[in-house]
């Protein structure tokens, strides 16, 4: 019996062992008194540690797909072309009033636009969400002397929907 280390088995962190068993290795951890045999243990913070920005800090990193601060989350909607007319609106607005920046901005309208792109029909929103994406391309380009500056000149900028 040799402790390997712990491991979030079943929502809990667990201390999991390795015994060899008929020439094979087997593992297991312990609950209420009993050894519950598993497959061998893999340790997920390694493995998904390489797809975010910031290693070091969590609190730094940003992942896309990974819904940290529920609080924080703008909601998108796409299946209707006026959902889509709304939602690019929305974006706009939380990127003037300086709620976003403009890469969360850009993130949230990529995700739009990469879904659209995956779904079947609905050319008019796909048509509209690219745009939208290859327009906030364009804005990431406008650059200034320091950030207030970048943000008055990507203010200026105006996207039409039709």
């Amino acid at each position: 019996m040799k402790k390997i280390g712990k491991f979030k088995i079943k929502g809990k962190e667990r201390n999991v062992y390795e015994i060899k068993k008929n020439k094979k290795n087997k593992y297991y951890y312990h609950y209420k008194n009993k050894k519950i045999f598993i497959k061998k243990p893999t340790d997920f913070s390694k493995k998904y540690s390489k797809y975010r920005y910031n290693k070091g800090s969590k609190s730094k990193s940003f992942d896309v797909y990974l819904d940290k601060n529920p609080k924080d989350t703008i909601p998108i909607k796409y299946k209707t072309f006026s959902n889509v007319k709304s939602t690019i609106r929305k974006l706009e607005r939380l990127y003037k009033t300086g709620k976003y920046t403009h890469k969360r901005i850009w993130q949230v309208g990529m995700i739009m636009y990469v879904r659209l792109r995956a779904m079947k029909g609905k050319q008019k929103q796909k048509t509209v969400a690219k745009r939208y994406y290859k327009f906030l391309g364009k804005r990431t380009k406008q650059k200034g002397k320091n950030k207030e500056e970048t943000f008055k000149k990507r203010k200026k900028m105006k996207f039409k929907i039709n």
